[in-house]
């Protein structure tokens, strides 16, 4: 219930901010994104789907097509593509998301690391369970450099590296990528 109430409340927000601003604006775009998520949240993809287009819609013609509300919305669309099993749909936006984020915040940005992560998740359910390794070796990176090793963020990261290299023949990667504790 408490996901209708939020999506009731966003939409709410919505309809006065679009009175007020015009449907156009970016803090319009902003509220749609809000109600795509809690629709999102609630499984209710193909309701969230055409809010989240047109807030992606409305930032990129405000701010131009490599900013970063339009990385962040296109990275909430690959969640829901992901979630939904639409799987090339994800990987591609995705992708797209990496690309802008990192030219904006840098290679070593936790968002990019989440990002990384991500998609990691994504090769793997499509069975590339190399690349996932690799793309969770540098989200593991970048969440050490950028985070403490203790951060949940981190920590699942490295627990799902582990979980990935655990078969035969990379038993030794798989301690390697294990925290060291000292004594």
């Amino acid at each position: 219930m408490v996901g209708r109430t939020a999506e009731h409340r966003a939409r709410e927000a919505t309809d006065l901010r679009t009175a007020l601003l015009g449907s156009a604006h970016p803090d319009v775009a902003a509220d749609l994104a809000v109600v795509a998520a809690a629709l999102f949240e609630q499984q209710r993809h193909e309701e969230a789907e055409p809010l989240f287009h047109r807030a992606l819609a409305i930032f990129a013609d405000h701010y131009g097509p490599d900013h970063l509300e339009v990385a962040v919305n296109i990275g909430n669309l690959a969640a829901l593509y992901s979630q939904a099993g639409r799987l090339q749909a994800a990987e591609s936006a995705y992708l797209q998301s990496l690309r802008i984020k990192t030219d904006l915040l840098g290679p070593m940005h936790v968002d990019v690391g989440r990002l990384l992560n991500n998609l990691a998740m994504l090769r793997e359910r499509q069975g590339h369970r190399a690349a996932a390794v690799d793309l969770l070796d540098s989200a593991s990176l970048i969440f050490d450099a950028a985070l403490c090793p203790d951060h949940r963020s981190a920590r699942s990261c490295r627990k799902t590296l582990t979980r990935l290299k655990k078969s035969p023949g990379h038993d030794a990667e798989a301690r390697a990528t294990q925290p060291r504790h000292t004594e």
